[in-house]
């Protein structure tokens, strides 16, 4: 999870609470690309509300792996257009090993993660929790 601290330090807006991104380091280039995205929708709103509404500005409340998807949960609902990039990622994750970032396919077995087919022969093989 340390690898997350560099996204977790570049987006303070989004990260101001969060310390931590409870999912495996293959997904980082997705959780980066979102969390920027965030952050830029969040300098947004603040250029346009008063410092007084600030404390009512999304933030990250948890970020995990969840059946095999990237799960991205915020403080605060927020536009469709944010909604909707936050679900292409989502789905996105369901085709990228979580583990080294290679395609992979969402695994119904124990762990319920996804993985791609050589980080999947190796959790089998040493029968290990990735």
């Amino acid at each position: 999870m340390n690898n997350y601290l560099k996204i977790i330090k570049n987006h303070p807006n989004l990260y101001k609470y969060l310390k931590g991104i409870g999912c495996g380091i293959g997904w980082y280039n997705l959780i980066n690309n979102l969390s920027s995205e965030l952050e830029q929708y969040i300098k947004e709103l603040k250029l346009e509300w008063d410092k007084d509404e600030y404390d009512y500005l999304p933030y990250a409340a948890e970020v995990k792996s969840e059946n095999g998807h990237l799960k991205f949960y915020l403080s605060r609902s927020v536009s469709n257009g944010i909604k909707d990039s936050m679900e292409n990622y989502e789905k996105l994750s369901g085709n990228i090993c979580e583990v080294c970032g290679s395609l992979g396919m969402i695994r119904s077995d124990y762990p319920y993660k996804c993985l791609c087919n050589k980080c999947y022969k190796k959790l089998k093989e040493t029968d290990e929790k990735i």
